[in-house]
């Protein structure tokens, strides 16, 4: 497969918006980025692309190290998030920082945290959401649970 990673110039507009996201996300302007990387996979791309035409896409902070199963950093950027045949999802945070950065998309069905882990997203969603979490301070922080592997 035909992964490319590329380092980003500081002086780009990709690495611009993510130091920008990253300040909001810590809520605090001092907030730098010291190195970043654009990963590139065709097949994926053209995917997410098909899919997410259209419909809003979020930007997620996510904490790799705290991927589970086949989901590591390098397999994910290979194939993809896969998930596990009980259908369980992953959740995936919005808002105030947690970790790295992951995309996601679609229609969200608005659930508690048990319907999102035991049922499977209902026909015209695209996946669960379960939010506000507990709000520190009024911070933004929602979480999203997706079931899919092409978003």
């Amino acid at each position: 497969m035909d992964v490319k990673k590329v380092l980003l110039a500081p002086s780009t507009h990709e690495f611009a918006y993510l130091e920008y996201g990253l300040q909001l996300a810590l809520r605090s302007s001092t907030a730098r980025i010291i190195a970043a990387h654009t990963i590139s996979n065709p097949h994926l791309s053209a995917q997410f692309e098909k899919r997410c035409k259209d419909i809003l896409v979020l930007n997620s902070w996510l904490d790799v190290s705290q991927l589970a199963g086949g989901n590591t950093e390098d397999e994910v950027i290979r194939r993809g998030f896969q998930f596990s045949p009980s259908n369980l999802g992953m959740k995936f945070p919005v808002g105030t920082l947690r970790a790295r950065s992951i995309q996601c998309v679609g229609r969200a069905r608005v659930v508690d945290p048990t319907t999102a882990e035991r049922d499977p997203v209902p026909d015209k969603y695209d996946s669960f959401y379960v939010g506000p979490m507990d709000p520190i301070d009024g911070e933004y922080y929602h979480e999203y649970v997706l079931k899919s592997s092409d978003q």
